[in-house]
């Protein structure tokens, strides 16, 4: 569990380069062959989720009891992707994603506006 934290794609690799040159093709303890491992050519550890919301908020007052409440929110500011499912198996599917965080709002989904209003008295 050290992948992106402590290590990186290029000592990833060079584990990967290393097990081919000297285990993948010889004998295994249990019968048959130690298989060789091929990375992608493009593959990406799995992202950190982000999503950065913003509200704001203004009361306009009409006399001692009434007041009027606009209201602007955005939910993921910076329209980060936020991808998901990788695979941890050193295969061809290796660090490529299947899937985006659930559009639902104010949970890493697209960038979503909203504008309400509020009547208080």
């Amino acid at each position: 569990n050290q992948l992106n934290r402590s290590v990186g794609k290029e000592f990833l690799q060079k584990l990967v380069a290393d097990y081919n040159a000297n285990l993948a093709g010889k004998n295994a303890p249990r019968g048959g062959l130690y298989p060789s491992v091929a990375l992608p050519s493009n593959f990406n550890f799995s992202d950190s989720f982000q999503s950065h919301d913003l509200r704001l908020s203004k009361d306009i007052k009409f006399g001692e009891r009434v007041a009027l409440e606009i209201i602007g929110e955005v939910f993921n500011l910076f329209n980060i992707s936020n991808l998901g499912g990788f695979s941890g198996r050193l295969d061809a599917g290796f660090g490529q994603p299947t899937s985006k965080a659930n559009p639902i709002i104010g949970v890493g989904g697209p960038r979503i506006f909203q504008f309400a209003g509020r009547l208080k008295f």
